[in-house]
């Protein structure tokens, strides 16, 4: 919950490891409501010089979230724009299938399924 993200992140020294490194609560709350939205977090160069980033929850049967996946690489072999490309769709349509088997519930599962074939190279 935002209220205890929030409480968490008052209380934290936030180091830049680069240029791009988020180093404010303010702007990692900001941040972290546009993960929520997108269903998916990108680092673009906040941890790694030269390195983006790009990761989708998984959830258990709960819906809790209990891991997660990530695809990395360098910037000049990632899509300029990880928003909305080819390869958000592909991690999440993996941790959708991964949380699918962990036995979470989702409202697009049908769709979900349909998706993660691609994930998977077509196999499950």
């Amino acid at each position: 919950p935002e209220a205890e993200v929030e409480a968490w992140a008052a209380t934290q020294k936030f180091s830049a490891l680069t240029p791009r490194t988020i180093t404010s609560a303010r702007r990692l709350l900001k941040e972290l409501r546009v993960i929520r939205s997108l269903g998916y977090g990108i680092d673009d160069e906040e941890r790694e010089k030269s390195v983006r980033c790009l990761a989708a929850p998984i959830r258990n049967h709960h819906g809790d979230v209990v891991a997660a996946i990530s695809v990395a690489g360098p910037i000049d072999r990632m899509p300029q724009d990880l928003v909305g490309s080819d390869v958000a769709e592909a991690v999440v349509a993996a941790a959708r299938a991964i949380s699918i088997d962990l036995g979470a519930v989702d409202e697009g599962a049908i769709e979900s399924h349909r998706a993660t074939a691609r994930a998977h190279g077509g196999r499950r």
